[in-house]
């Protein structure tokens, strides 16, 4: 699945992109699996990229990241305190407490840092 060409034909591309043959797994595979993965990690590291520009435009710093701010360590220290201290908040999801956690830290990083 990782090598696109051996999976399918590259004349197939183009009719597994816009209208796959139901016949055909290997079109079905490549439009409903392989297409949708592509779109969203494309999505997700241009998100990713704009964010981390975003935070050094915000803080007039370009060497600022994630993890020189302690956004990242903000979201890993929500995240081991809700398991340590409330495990019932988990049942909303890891993924919710963390981006919380990265949220106050960041509040607190841009009110350190706001002049």
């Amino acid at each position: 699945v990782s090598n696109l060409t051996v999976q399918l034909p590259s004349a197939l591309w183009l009719q597994s992109l816009a209208a796959p043959d139901i016949a055909d797994m290997r079109q079905v595979l490549v439009h409903y699996a392989f297409l949708p993965r592509l779109a969203v990690s494309l999505l997700c590291g241009a998100a990713l990229g704009l964010a981390g520009t975003v935070l050094q435009q915000v803080l007039r710093n370009p060497l600022a990241s994630p993890e020189t701010v302690g956004v990242s360590a903000g979201a890993y220290l929500a995240l081991a305190l809700a398991t340590l201290l409330s495990p019932s908040l988990l049942a909303f999801g890891r993924e919710w407490v963390a981006l919380g956690g990265a949220f106050v830290a960041l509040a607190a990083v841009i009110a350190l840092s706001w002049h």
